[in-house]
């Protein structure tokens, strides 16, 4: 395994050592940071930027440092959180068929975390005698290197190419292939507003070839037969896994930022949100407070809020229809027998 830091490489020399990565023949796996700016300045301008904003408002990606990562790892264990088990299950059921339909295939994950769902596909491929190029994109460094030694060991027919950064920087540097099957699972799509969705979908077609496929998982809204209590609970569980996820994100800015958040000041809260068909995912201040970010200073008032994430709920058809105006067609989708989540394969047009 490389050293993290003799990854980082001018970004010419990325595109160049990826392609010879990606066109050898023998099973391996390395990690690539692909920061093309210093990600603790970029970081203080997100977050300063966002304290300063009315509301105030923090970016969901901060949730996940190494800590956080494995917060959220907890959380998709939890009784409460039924999108994990339930898109598992669905991975299950299609996975045969998608694989047999694929053939060799290159694999990109976005948010690809643990990859421990990403093991149902592989493991329908490993059956098919299949190759599998496969790229987990995350911003957690030692969640990417620990996943991929693993899967090496556990999948002969596998290479992982670990990209550390964002989604765009990522696809950005990686070489066209006819054969791409693009994974975005876990309902992440919701975590973006509607002009944040679209101005992705946008990027991400306009790195991808025609054919390209997708397979998302999203949460249905809720109906007769999923009440809104369900959804609520899947974020404010009984104990209290996801309060600590959400206050993680302050632990991450004070050891970035040099910043002071007191953890016991702060107050995790969920609500769902019926307008906008969304969880918005908060932290209140207990008490009247001056934070400190990089020396600037921040007030809040008793009782103020931080948005930390939006988690979108969405009507398949509906959603389907706005893909195919963004130029991606829906080839098939599945949903457990209460339709609480579903996942939809598209394809790139």
């Amino acid at each position: 395994m490389i050293q993290f830091d003799s990854a980082v490489l001018p970004s010419a020399a990325q595109h160049d050592a990826i392609r010879v990565f990606l066109n050898a023949d023998h099973p391996d796996f390395e990690i690539f940071y692909l920061a093309q700016s210093d990600p603790t300045a970029r970081m203080a301008e997100d977050v300063i930027s966002g304290l300063q904003h009315s509301p105030k408002r923090l970016p969901s990606a901060y949730l996940y440092d190494c800590q956080g990562s494995l917060i959220y790892e907890q959380i998709t264990q939890l009784p409460e959180y039924y999108q994990t088990r339930t898109e598992s299950a669905l991975l299950r059921q299609i996975a045969p068929d998608l694989s047999f339909r694929s053939g060799a295939v290159e694999i990109i994950e976005l948010g690809s975390g643990s990859s421990e769902k990403t093991r149902i596909l592989l493991d329908a491929w490993k059956k098919q005698e299949m190759a599998v190029t496969y790229i987990p994109i995350d911003v957690s460094p030692q969640m990417l290197a620990d996943t991929a030694s693993r899967l090496i060991r556990d999948y002969p027919m596998l290479r992982v190419l670990g990209l550390v950064g964002r989604y765009e920087e990522a696809l950005a540097v990686l070489p066209e292939s006819p054969n791409r099957l693009i994974l975005f699972l876990g309902g992440s799509i919701g975590n973006f507003t509607p002009e944040e969705q679209t101005a992705f979908l946008s990027r991400l077609k306009a790195l991808s070839m025609p054919g390209t496929r997708l397979l998302l998982g999203f949460d249905y809204q809720p109906h007769a037969g999923k009440p809104v209590e369900v959804i609520l609970q899947a974020y404010n569980d009984q104990a209290g896994v996801t309060a600590s996820f959400n206050r993680n994100i302050l632990t991450h800015i004070n050891n970035r930022l040099n910043a002071d958040f007191d953890l016991s000041a702060w107050e995790h809260q969920a609500i769902y949100n019926p307008q906008q068909h969304q969880i918005e995912m908060t932290l209140i201040s207990r008490c009247a407070q001056t934070i400190q970010v990089l020396g600037q200073p921040c007030q809040f008032a008793s009782g103020e809020r931080i948005l930390t994430e939006i988690s979108r709920r969405y009507e398949p058809a509906a959603f389907a229809r706005w893909f195919e105006t963004q130029g991606w067609r829906c080839l098939e989708s599945w949903s457990d027998a209460r339709r609480y989540y579903g996942l939809m394969l598209l394809e790139m047009v």
